[in-house]
């Protein structure tokens, strides 16, 4: 059995303007959403669960690892794409930017990472996860601007990215094997 990897955006955040993005934690109507997705059984089962280092994304990944008693294993490569520099945007600015990072693959918008750097981070943590995790099934805690770019690139659709994005909810998910998409991440909807 090949490695299937089901991919998870955290769940809803407090949105902080006095703290760096990668620094906020998750609301309680995302913790909440983190609990009921993981007690619906709908992601099937795991064998491991990897995580990005943010918390926003560790605790997503926590209600799947008590029900599957399982460790989380932090990985640098699946935080989401930098953008620490720069001060708190508005909600125009902010998607004015990632329209321009999604739109451009070296854009560096408000002094963001660009997104070939990111792409590149996020495919590096998950040639990891694979052969870390062979023949099992690995559930990774990730971002939204970089499980976009990541699925839109497998997709060959990196023209729509940022249509893409958009319609990533909190908590959603798609499942990858052998570099292949067998559920699309923008399309979900628990």
């Amino acid at each position: 059995m090949p490695t299937e990897i089901v991919f998870l955006r955290h769940a809803e955040t407090v949105v902080s303007p006095n703290s760096p993005a990668s620094e906020w934690l998750l609301a309680p109507s995302g913790q909440s959403e983190s609990y009921e997705l993981a007690a619906s059984g709908i992601l099937g089962e795991i064998d491991a669960i990897v995580s990005s280092d943010e918390m926003k994304a560790i605790e997503t990944a926590e209600p799947f690892a008590r029900m599957f008693g399982l460790e989380i294993e932090s990985n640098h490569d699946f935080r989401e794409l930098n953008r620490n520099a720069g001060p708190f945007l508005t909600r125009e600015e902010y998607f004015s930017c990632v329209q321009e990072v999604l739109r451009s693959s070296s854009a560096r918008p408000n002094g963001w990472e660009c997104a070939a750097d990111a792409l590149a981070r996020t495919k590096k943590g998950v040639q990891q996860a694979m052969s870390q995790h062979s023949s099992e099934r690995v559930l990774v805690v990730s971002h939204g601007l970089v499980l976009t770019l990541y699925f839109a690139d497998l997709q060959d659709a990196m023209h729509e990215a940022f249509d893409r994005w958009n319609l990533l909810p909190f908590c959603g998910w798609g499942v990858v094997s052998n570099n292949r998409v067998l559920r699309d991440i923008a399309q979900s909807v628990y």
